[in-house]
């Protein structure tokens, strides 16, 4: 009984193997992020820290200060294009990455320290939460 389970147990793993699901298990695995009862990474394992503000215009605006945390989670009212730098001299254009309006991404910044924004049509406001 017990061989069979063990041969059970390989011929599973093979399975799994050539579709790609380990892979992807190991992936989740070697995630700093906290999983769910699936075994998928999740975000909400991050907490905010300081909180920044960017009101964008026509004209690129960029965030007063430094990030000191190495992740950050970001969020829009309006539709906007932004441009990460390593200075406040950094500037986004429309031809910089696309952010929608409501829309919320997470992004490493261990790289970089600031972040430029554009509109794309309307002014509006661009949130940055430092994580940890």
């Amino acid at each position: 009984m017990k061989r069979r389970n063990l041969l059970i147990v390989a011929v599973v793993f093979l399975v799994l193997g050539f579709a790609g699901v380990m892979e992807l298990v190991f992936a989740a695995g070697a995630s700093a992020l906290k999983a769910d009862r699936t075994g998928t990474p999740i975000q909400g394992a991050l907490f905010p820290r300081a909180a920044q503000k960017i009101s964008f215009t026509g004209t690129s605006a960029v965030n007063s200060t430094n990030f000191t945390r190495p992740i950050i989670r970001v969020t829009t009212t309006q539709n906007c294009f932004y441009k990460f730098g390593t200075d406040n001299t950094v500037e986004a254009t429309t031809n910089d990455h696309y952010l929608g309006a409501g829309s919320t991404e997470y992004f490493n910044v261990s790289l970089v320290t600031r972040i430029a924004v554009i509109q794309s049509t309307t002014s509006g406001t661009f949130y940055i939460s430092e994580m940890e």
